[in-house]
């Protein structure tokens, strides 16, 4: 949410943006390491996927794994990304 943020060019929108993550979300949403267990599971994913000629984004893998390892289903719009990774529960809260 921060990289964003960080994105917009230096506007109103962008402190009211800024405010709101800082100040209000702080303490409210949960941050979910990158551990070991996400990281064992992205590895042996990325294997096993490699070994059948498909390429997983690299920047997708850590979020699927930190999904997999906490036992959370994964919202995105962008579910053909994560369709190939096993285990991973996907939902499309925008699907028609």
């Amino acid at each position: 949410m921060l990289f964003g943020m960080y994105r917009l060019p230096p506007s109103k929108k962008r402190a009211q943006v800024g405010y709101y993550l800082i100040q209000r979300v702080k303490g409210v949403l949960s941050i979910l390491p990158f551990d070991e267990d996400a990281g064992r599971w992205q590895a042996e994913q990325r294997a096993r996927l490699t070994a059948v000629g498909k390429t997983p984004s690299y920047v997708d893998s850590p979020i699927a794994a930190i999904a997999v390892i906490n036992g959370l289903a994964l919202v995105t719009r962008n579910t053909q990304d994560f369709a190939d990774f096993k285990d991973l529960g996907l939902e499309n809260w925008l699907k028609e």
